[in-house]
């Protein structure tokens, strides 16, 4: 028997260890075998690690989509080993839902261009219109306005200014439609994806912001049971990944059908109902009222939220 100080510590933190120990009970790290240098090693350990990913997820995503309420439960109970934590989930799938949004929104853009580059007539702006994006959409009289070549408008813009050739042209409109015009101009002249590259990156970051508003509006909603906020900011994030969930099948669905998005929003306002009774444990008259409140106001936060978003877009061009 190997009694050398190596063998008996762990290479990771130093910590002694008992002879026959397998894993550090300080790190977790495995005891290293000579076999563990081999290459067919490398790969079933490698292989290992990935269905346990696999089968972790999974595990999690069947009670997410099925069971409303059942994941934050169990969280909250100590039953965390089968599951994926909670921001990881959110993180996860709020990336495919951005990164694959991203990918169909840009094949979208080349299918709407024929074989010389030219974009398809119709869309004078350049603004592209997709309900699956985020989009600008004037009004159809600005539209109309603005639907000259973009070197015309950029000779008139030089010889009048900005600011006097959209008074010039829109001598009714008020101060907003007038902000929101220059900024279109902008748009315009330095190329019409701007505005929706930084709508696409302000996005992500702010929809964070979501998190610890809802869980707010959860803490004062049941603010006599004394909830810890940290519970409602499991109950958030576990509902936002759902959210998130439904909005990526939304952009394979909605192009097999335009009812799709309404049965998406549908289910969403079902599983929040849900999942309500499950995790707060109230009766269906109460929960119902909690239910209205929390979901206009956070219809509220995400039309200011996307109108910050839109905000910070518009000032990046």
């Amino acid at each position: 028997m190997d009694n050398s100080n190596e063998s008996h510590s762990c290479p990771n933190c130093h910590t002694t260890l008992p002879v026959s120990a397998e894993f550090c009970h300080k790190c977790g790290q495995k005891r290293i075998h000579p076999e563990d240098y081999s290459v067919w090693h490398l790969m079933v350990e490698s292989v290992g690690d990935f269905f346990h990913f696999d089968s972790k997820f999974f595990a999690t995503l069947w009670p997410l989509f099925f069971r409303p309420g059942h994941l934050t439960n169990e969280y909250l109970q100590g039953k965390r080993a089968r599951y994926f934590q909670p921001f990881k989930l959110f993180l996860f799938i709020s990336f495919l839902f951005f990164l694959t949004s991203g990918l169909m929104n840009h094949k979208d853009s080349i299918s709407d261009q024929d074989v010389t580059g030219v974009k398809v007539k119709g869309d004078s702006t350049g603004i592209k219109k997709d309900t699956t994006s985020f989009k600008l959409s004037l009004n159809e009289a600005y539209d109309k306005a603005l639907a000259i070549p973009d070197d015309s408008l950029r000779k008139m813009v030089k010889k009048y200014g900005l600011n006097r050739y959209v008074n010039i042209r829109f001598p009714s409109a008020s101060w907003f439609s007038r902000f929101m015009i220059k900024q279109v101009v902008k748009n315009r002249l330095q190329g019409s994806g701007t505005f929706n590259d930084n709508m696409e990156k302000t996005t992500p970051k702010l929809i964070f912001i979501l998190i610890p508003f809802i869980a707010l509006l959860l803490k004062l909603l049941y603010i006599r049971k004394k909830i810890l906020y940290f519970n409602h900011i499991i109950f958030s994030i576990h509902f936002l990944s759902f959210v998130f969930l439904l909005l990526w099948m939304r952009l394979f669905g909605s192009r097999i059908t335009d009812r799709f998005s309404l049965i998406v929003y549908l289910l969403l306002l079902i599983y929040l109902f849900l999942a309500l009774l499950k995790v707060y444990r109230q009766k269906k008259g109460k929960t119902f009222v909690k239910f209205l409140l929390l979901f206009f106001g956070s219809f509220f936060m995400l039309a200011l939220f996307f109108l910050i978003a839109a905000s910070i877009s518009f000032m990046m061009i």
